[in-house]
C-alpha cells in the first residue's frame, strides 16, 4: 500500500504537542521516528501486536529520538490506527 509519508509527517507535525502523551521536554524530531515506525509497520501490513519485535525496531530506526520504546510507543500506535481507520486492515487485538 502506498502512503504519503510526508504528508503523515505534515499531519503529525502539526499536532504532535496536542497528544496526550506528547512529553513537554520532547520536541518533534523525538516524536517523528514514531510516527514513521507506526506508518511503516502499518504499510508493511503487520499488526500493532508483537511489542518486542517493535521494540527491536524503534531501537534500529529511532536516529536522534531520545524516547525510550515506552515513550515512543503511543505515537506509534496512534499513526498505526490512524492509517488503519483510514484504510482498513486487521482490527486491533
Amino acid at each position: 500500500m502506498q502512503i504519503d509519508a510526508s504528508a503523515e509527517a505534515s499531519h503529525w507535525r502539526a499536532l504532535f504537542a496536542s497528544r496526550p502523551y506528547a512529553l513537554p521536554e520532547f520536541d518533534f524530531e523525538d516524536y517523528g521516528p514514531a510516527y514513521r515506525l507506526g506508518v511503516d509497520h502499518f504499510c508493511a501490513g503487520g499488526r500493532f501486536e508483537d511489542d518486542d519485535a517493535l521494540a527491536l525496531a524503534w531501537q534500529a530506526s529511532k536516529c536522534k529520538s531520545r524516547l525510550w520504546w515506552s515513550d515512543a510507543r503511543p505515537a506509534a500506535h496512534e499513526a498505526f490506527e490512524r492509517l488503519r481507520a483510514m484504510h482498513g486492515g486487521p482490527p486491533a487485538p
